[in-house]
């Protein structure tokens, strides 16, 4: 029977975190778009609040592939797992369509990290030159950015047609590259004394609420923000 694979109750809690960042960032998003609550949504503060989050969820999907593919090397199951997160978020571009049409999401964060996980098994062989070839990545990404095509068919390489609009948008280049660092950053992790922070002071059932929290990361992306407007439909009403 196969050991299960350890975890580690930093990568827990940096998980749950991104979670916080995330709901409080579109808290704040249907706050301004659905109420008229000036909440500077464009500028600088949630910019890089929503940036932070999406950066942490793609760092440890790397990392977090890294000990998986060392404890089991089987393509298959991410395949699976990359074409299941890829039906959440079919969900997502379907929900989004039919609430408005000009902005939905074509190739959102769950779209990202549905490629993602089919791509990382890819890069495997290359291990910690995964780090460069993760900031070279960005930095395509970044030098490319705002590049406009005659095709919406480079979406998800980060190349847009005119006029491009979505509410949910998280390309390739350069987010992929962020994944291959944390990939880079995974080997050796926890076997050979490298850890990042350690909470200390953590009773059992606090550790067991953030792990599960944690596990279920997925499931609270998909529902957090119907949750967030109906409870704000509950507090202020219907909105716009």
């Amino acid at each position: 029977m196969q050991k299960p694979r350890e975890r580690f109750i930093e990568i827990d809690c940096l998980r749950v975190i991104a979670i916080v960042l995330m709901v409080a960032y579109h808290l704040a998003y249907d706050l301004q778009i659905y109420y008229e609550f000036e909440t500077n949504l464009y500028g600088m503060f949630w910019s890089v609040l929503e940036k932070i989050s999406a950066g942490m969820f793609l760092l440890l999907t790397g990392l977090c592939f890294t000990l998986s593919w060392e404890a089991s090397p089987q393509y298959g199951k991410f395949l699976k797992r990359g074409l299941r997160i890829l039906a959440y978020a079919a969900v997502i571009s379907i929900v989004t369509y039919a609430f408005d049409p000009p902005t939905y999401v074509r190739f959102g964060i769950l779209h990202l990290i549905a490629g993602t996980t089919v791509l990382l098994p890819l890069f495997a062989p290359l291990r910690r030159l995964n780090l460069l070839i993760g900031l070279l990545i960005l930095w395509v990404g970044i030098s490319t950015k705002g590049t406009t095509v005659d095709t919406s068919l480079l979406l998800p390489l980060g190349f847009l047609p005119a006029g491009f609009e979505s509410v949910d948008y998280f390309p390739l280049l350069p987010w992929f590259g962020i994944s291959l660092i944390g990939m880079a950053l995974g080997y050796g992790y926890g076997t050979s004394g490298t850890r990042w922070f350690v909470p200390t002071g953590l009773k059992t059932k606090q550790k067991a609420i953030i792990e599960a929290i944690s596990k279920q990361s997925l499931l609270i992306y998909m529902l957090h923000q119907p949750v967030l407007l109906l409870l704000l439909s509950l507090i202020l009403g219907t909105g716009l």
